[in-house]
């Protein structure tokens, strides 16, 4: 499977993730009703990459959703593409 860290992920923020997340002064995504936020990849790894180690307080339940159709289209060749 090829996944473009453009794409969206669905994750639901920990205690600790909002809270991160207020420490940088980023506003939380919108949030659905069983508290699943939607992030591009590249935005995930950016706002939460430096929280995530062996043994750490994760930001976000490790459990996350990938859809099966991507959001953005993947333009084979392209700059940046696959």
């Amino acid at each position: 499977m090829r996944f473009n860290v453009n794409e969206t992920v669905s994750v639901r923020l920990t205690g600790r993730g909002r809270a991160i997340l207020r420490q940088v002064g980023v506003a939380p995504k919108a949030e659905d009703a069983e508290g699943w936020s939607r992030w591009q990849l590249w935005d995930l790894m950016r706002q939460f990459g430096g929280h995530l180690y062996l043994g750490c307080d994760p930001p976000f339940d490790l459990a996350i959703e990938i859809p099966d159709q991507p959001d953005v289209p993947v333009v084979v060749g392209a700059e940046g593409g696959l």
